[in-house]
């Protein structure tokens, strides 16, 4: 465990981490279908409840991150 980091940075509710979380993530050069299916995941389960998860590159997390706050839902990145 030599390349572990020192420091672990959050900015945000960190309550969020015991909610019922789920993740999407995808290519960074997604098809129209692609990007299609992501838009109605998100605003599906933020609308359900559900906390959602995504990176913070382009492409597929970057639709995700959108459409999950569009949806007034709650979001992570990491």
């Amino acid at each position: 465990m030599e390349d572990f980091p020192l420091v672990i940075y959050y900015l945000g509710d960190k309550s969020l981490l015991k909610s019922d979380i789920i993740t999407i993530a995808g290519s960074r050069k997604p098809t129209s279908y692609g990007i299609e299916v992501a838009e109605r995941f998100s605003k599906e389960l933020s609308g359900g409840g559900l906390v959602v998860m995504s990176g913070i590159a382009y492409g597929i997390d970057t639709v995700v991150a959108k459409a999950t706050l569009d949806e007034k839902g709650k979001f992570i990145a990491f």
